[in-house]
C-alpha cells in the first residue's frame, strides 16, 4: 500500500473512531441528535480524494446506522440554494454568511459548511 493510501486510511480510521467515541459518549439519550443531514460526496477529478470523502461519508452514516439516528445525504446545490438562495454560491460566499450570522463560532470552511447544512435540516423539520 502506497504511504498516501495508508495516510488516509489511517485518518478515515481516526476520524470514525473519534466521532463513533463521541457519539458513544453521549449514550442513547435526548443528546444524541434526532436526525444528521450529510453532505453527499463532490467528486473531485482525484479519484483518490473523492474516494476519501466518500469513505468519510459512509463511516458517519454507519455510525448513524449503528446508534439508529436517521439520516439524510444532502446534494449541496440543494443546501446552497436553501440556505444562501444561490445553489452554485461560492465558498467565500458561504463564509461570508455563516460570519454573519454565527460570528466568531465559524473558524473554518467545514465549520460554516456544516452550519448552513445544519440550518438546512432544521428548516426540512420545521415545516
Amino acid at each position: 500500500m502506497a504511504k498516501s493510501s495508508k495516510d488516509i486510511n489511517e485518518r478515515i480510521e481516526s476520524l470514525y473512531n473519534s466521532f463513533s467515541l463521541a457519539m458513544d459518549e453521549r449514550g442513547y439519550s435526548s443528546t444524541l441528535p434526532q436526525v444528521v443531514f450529510i453532505e453527499q460526496a463532490v467528486y473531485v477529478q482525484n479519484i483518490k480524494a473523492t474516494l476519501a470523502i466518500d469513505a468519510v461519508i459512509n463511516a458517519v452514516r454507519f455510525t448513524c446506522i449503528r446508534l439508529g439516528i436517521p439520516y439524510f445525504i444532502v446534494d449541496n446545490k440543494s443546501w446552497k440554494k436553501d440556505v444562501l438562495g444561490n445553489g452554485n454560491a461560492s465558498k467565500e460566499d458561504i463564509m461570508r454568511f455563516a460570519k454573519v450570522k454565527w460570528g466568531d463560532e465559524i473558524k473554518t470552511q467545514d465549520e460554516a459548511d456544516a452550519a448552513c447544512i445544519a440550518m438546512y435540516g432544521k428548516r426540512r423539520f420545521d415545516k
